[in-house]
């Protein structure tokens, strides 16, 4: 079965063959030196906003009642316009790994699941979390399921009307049934049926507790976010030869894993509280799976979490999937002009200062503000796999009921689709829905914007110093895009806002050697040298094309970046936005949205299914 189409209010140009620089050049060329005044004109409402406190409806940065967009913004979009079209290495990337958990995906199913004759056993333990001795470990225990049905017998029902842990936790350790402890020896292993509609006849091998005596040290365990959810967790006595099992060294993954997500970090405080250390004195609990060349005398354990399928990390990182500086030339053209710190080549850190300065762009016409509009900011997490990896054409994915055909990080073929880059959404702003509602009713994760309306114009100076002509034409071709694109800038860019159209209105530049030699010309604002931003551009365009081969702009990455910026012509706005989380039909295995795991296709192929150039 092929996977469905994605549609995002984003996509990407192909970073997989960087173009590199040496840091120093073998021979020294001209360098020209002066400034840049361009213009900016918003196509669709725009909004830079400074910092501000929370609750606050986000309003454009002002200063002396005028709104103005710093430097550091301006120089940022067209540094990323640059990086974009020197087809330059994608930095920075998180060294971290992703967590995923994903039961469709065999390279998780195979850390927690194993097969015997046609039965799927749980490899996952349980057991204590505790430090001893300053480092983190696991102290193992029994474990078994109960059912909802027999803990409700048993009188204890703090699972109802809630999904959030945190929630279940609260009200499990103000349950007073719960509190005695559930008594008696963990039950036998056995073979249970679990029917599925996608398996019928699936059986887990597991214990399972079917009668619940109260009075003992067992203790009920309850994790995950599943809404039809029907068995909690016992933890039993660890036993008195139970050994701790070390896990300092998974503890920096599951700090990570909890940081990135506010509830996993409140929970993990909570395990820490007053009220749960009196009720699980033996430590916090926790699910972990054995490593390889673990043993029953000598256990090893490989991750851990609170749920018994819990997130894993994958086992390359982001930052492995992306191709790697040359060693010969380590730069890319941007940081060649804009500069670069901290740079890592082996054992060496490389600084360098950038030779180009952006000035505020000051507000120049009249400017009007749109009522503030209620909007959910954020975007896909790194494992939407069908977004940020490169994955075949959707209609070519072998996708089963079992396993989603997708590339993993842990494919070791797998890349990064690339730079992220939004689409123009015309009109879009002005038909958001009023009132958006979170998942889950959080209202904590909405802002309001205020943008200013479009048509709005700035103007900004740009000082540049010593750049060769080659690179004065890749920062004019960053400025300047070809005739009805634009670029976007500051929030809400997914939202339709953003944006707009600079404009190159003097070029006063001139041969280092010559540029003070006359302090007339120079204050009359006349260059001396009759360079043009034009050739600086076409001779920027031709070197590119003459490393890669191609006329620059059939160039692969270039296709891709102009279908994005194209704002004359823009996919329709409904073809460019966010996807729906879940299934509105739960049986639905086709329909765009993320429960579905569909992959996003080529900037080009979209839009040329909207019948665009």
């Amino acid at each position: 079965m092929p996977a469905p189409e994605a549609h995002a209010p984003f996509n990407f140009v192909p970073a997989n063959e960087p173009i590199g620089w040496s840091i120093e050049p073998e021979q020294k060329e001209a360098t020209y030196s002066g400034s840049i005044f361009i213009e900016i004109e918003a196509l669709e409402p725009i909004l830079v906003s400074g910092k501000q406190e929370r609750g606050e409806v986000r309003r454009f940065i002002t200063r002396n009642s005028k709104p103005f967009i710093p430097g550091t913004g301006l120089k940022g979009v067209v540094r990323s316009m640059l990086e974009a079209l020197s087809m330059s290495s994608l930095t920075p990337i998180s060294p971290r790994r992703v967590f995923f958990r994903d039961l469709n995906n065999q390279s998780y199913l195979q850390r927690f699941v194993e097969q015997d004759d046609g039965v799927s056993i749980y490899k996952s333990r349980a057991g204590y979390l505790r430090k001893l001795d300053g480092k983190w470990c696991v102290v193992p225990c029994e474990w078994a399921k109960v059912s909802h049905e027999a803990l409700s017998d048993a009188g204890i029902r703090f699972y109802q009307d809630t999904r959030r842990p945190i929630e279940r936790l609260d009200r499990l350790l103000q349950c007073m049934v719960a509190k005695q402890g559930i008594g008696g020896q963990p039950p036998a292993i056995g073979d249970h049926r679990h029917p599925k509609p996608k398996n019928p006849h699936l059986t887990l091998r597991y214990r399972r507790l079917q009668q619940i005596n109260m009075g003992g040290s067992g203790r009920i365990v309850t994790a995950g976010h599943m809404g039809n959810r029907h068995f909690e967790a016992v933890f039993y006595e660890p036993s008195a030869g139970a050994k701790p099992i070390p896990a300092h060294h998974a503890w920096d993954d599951f700090e990570d894993w909890l940081d990135s997500h506010k509830p996993r970090r409140d929970l993990f405080k909570r395990y820490q509280s007053e009220a749960a250390r009196s009720y699980y004195k033996n430590g916090i609990p926790v699910f972990w799976i054995e490593a390889a060349g673990s043993t029953p005398a000598a256990p090893k354990l490989e991750a851990f979490g609170f749920s018994q399928l819990f997130c894993v990390p994958y086992k390359r990182s982001i930052e492995s999937r992306v191709a790697p500086r040359g060693d010969e030339e380590p730069l890319s053209l941007a940081e060649q002009i804009f500069g670069y710190a901290d740079l890592r080549l082996g054992e060496r850190s490389l600084s360098r200062r950038g030779r180009v300065t952006f000035g505020p762009a000051q507000c120049i016409s009249e400017f009007h503000e749109l009522p503030a509009q209620r909007v959910i900011p954020g975007n896909p997490s790194a494992t939407c796999l069908g977004l940020y990896l490169a994955q075949p054409d959707p209609g070519r994915v072998n996708r089963s009921a079992k396993n989603h055909g997708l590339t993993t990080y842990d494919s070791p073929d797998s890349k990064l689709r690339g730079r992220k880059v939004y689409w123009h959404r015309k009109g879009a702003w002005g038909v958001m829905p009023p009132n958006p509602v979170a998942p889950g009713g959080n209202d904590n994760v909405s802002v309001q914007y205020a943008p200013l309306d479009k048509g709005v114009k700035f103007a900004a100076t740009i000082v540049i110093d010593r750049l060769t002509k080659l690179e004065l034409g890749g920062l004019v071709a960053s400025i300047e895009l070809p005739k009805g694109h634009a670029h976007k800038i500051g929030l809400g860019k997914a939202f339709g806002l953003g944006s707009a159209r600079m404009q190159i209105m003097s070029f006063n530049v001139a041969p280092d050697g010559t540029r003070y030699r006359s302090l007339r010309e120079h204050a009359g604002g006349q260059s001396n040298t009759s360079l043009q931003p034009s050739d600086c551009a076409d001779l920027f365009r031709e070197q590119i094309g003459l490393i890669c081969d191609a006329e620059f702009e059939q160039i692969l990455e270039i296709r891709e970046l102009r279908a994005l910026t194209n704002y004359d012509c823009a996919p329709p706005a409904s073809k460019t936005a966010f996807m729906a989380l879940e299934r509105a039909d739960r049986n639905d295995q086709t329909s765009s949205v993320y429960a579905n795991k569909p992959v996003l296709p080529a900037a080009t192929s979209i839009a040329g299914d909207a019948g665009l150039p």
